[in-house]
């Protein structure tokens, strides 16, 4: 599983992540056009693309790690059919090794649901074995609500993999 990195996307990679999003993210969290997620990646400073492929180059797994507000931030999907298999934590761990401190925005409760009707599951314990601390920050948007996750490098932390 080789993790590549990149400063931009192709079309065919953002049609990708466009359909791994809206299928892997609450219905409140989904794109409703490929123009929203253009969108949504143009509008992030010093963005780097993580993407894990499959034999055929499909993507199973994409981390983007980008500056916002003089910090890091990072958005991480793994493809539907692939989940449970290492990616994220591969995906994350490079990540980790290549930023000082990263921060991201996790739903944390339940009741949400994905576009095809089954229940999200919250990923914060994903992150919490990574060493990231959940704060007390939240935010609401579109009736989902996040939380503010952070890890610093120089936290005693022993990573996963």
């Amino acid at each position: 599983m080789q993790i590549t990195t990149h400063d931009n996307l192709n079309s065919n990679d953002i049609i990708s992540l466009f359909n791994i999003w809206n299928a892997v993210y609450p219905t409140e969290a989904t794109f409703k056009k490929l123009e929203d997620i253009i969108r949504y990646l143009s509008q992030k400073n010093h963005p780097k693309h993580y993407i894990v492929r499959d034999l055929n180059n499909k993507i199973d797994g994409w981390l983007m790690a980008f500056t916002r507000d003089q910090s890091r931030f990072f958005v991480l999907l793994v493809n539907k059919e692939t989940q449970a298999k290492g990616i994220g934590t591969r995906l994350m761990n490079r990540a980790m090794k290549d930023e000082e401190s990263l921060n991201g925005w996790v739903v944390t409760r339940s009741g949400y649901h994905l576009l095809d009707g089954t229940p999200y599951h919250s990923p914060i314990s994903f992150y919490k074995k990574l060493g990231f601390q959940e704060t007390t920050r939240t935010i609401t948007h579109k009736d989902l609500e996040t939380t503010l996750v952070q890890w610093e490098k120089n936290w005693k932390t022993i990573p996963i993999t």
